[in-house]
């Protein structure tokens, strides 16, 4: 059920969100490029069913699901992204690229819950990617509000361990 299309794969996540659909929509103009949208879903087919939905507006990606744009059922927030040993194996065979843009970005969320995403979530993607042997870039996609109550240029060594607005913003800084 898993497939490879070409050579060169990438691992995305967050693909049904805003950002993650702008990067599906670049990364399916790359040529021979597979792209593998993990998606929490129980299938294939649900798995998919999810990313037409979210990206309805735009036929070409719509269009991409199932043949350059691969759905991947799974869960970020689980050990081994929750897949089975024959996705995990193809992803060691081809992923040279992880693009880990997903996240809760809920503001109304608990502790606990954003640091399941967000922290956890962040772990199982840098644990997983560790076991690519083709791996050759992992881009974590966060925001701006890792930088809490500060103001102006705030470099990645200086980000704050308190004064956050919000529990969001702390969980993005500790992932």
């Amino acid at each position: 059920m898993f497939r490879r299309l070409y050579e060169r794969g990438i691992l995305l996540t967050g693909g049904t969100g805003f950002l993650g659909t702008e990067l599906a929509a670049r990364l399916a103009k790359a040529e021979e490029t597979s792209v593998y949208v993990l998606v929490r879903a129980a299938d294939h087919a649900e798995a998919a069913q999810r990313l037409r939905a979210a990206w309805q507006h735009d036929q070409s990606l719509y269009q991409a699901v199932g043949r350059q744009l691969l759905p991947l059922p799974g869960d970020f927030t689980k050990a081994d992204l929750g897949l089975n040993a024959e996705a995990l194996e193809a992803l060691r065979d081809h992923v040279t690229l992880v693009i880990h843009a997903g996240a809760e970005i809920g503001f109304d969320k608990s502790k606990a819950e954003l640091d399941q995403t967000n922290v956890i979530g962040t772990r199982n993607m840098i644990a997983l990617s560790k076991s690519l042997p083709r791996l050759r870039r992992f881009l974590h996609i966060s925001t701006a509000y890792v930088a809490g109550r500060k103001h102006g240029r705030v470099m990645e060594d200086e980000l704050p361990g308190e004064r956050f607005s919000s529990l969001y913003e702390q969980s993005k800084a500790e992932a």
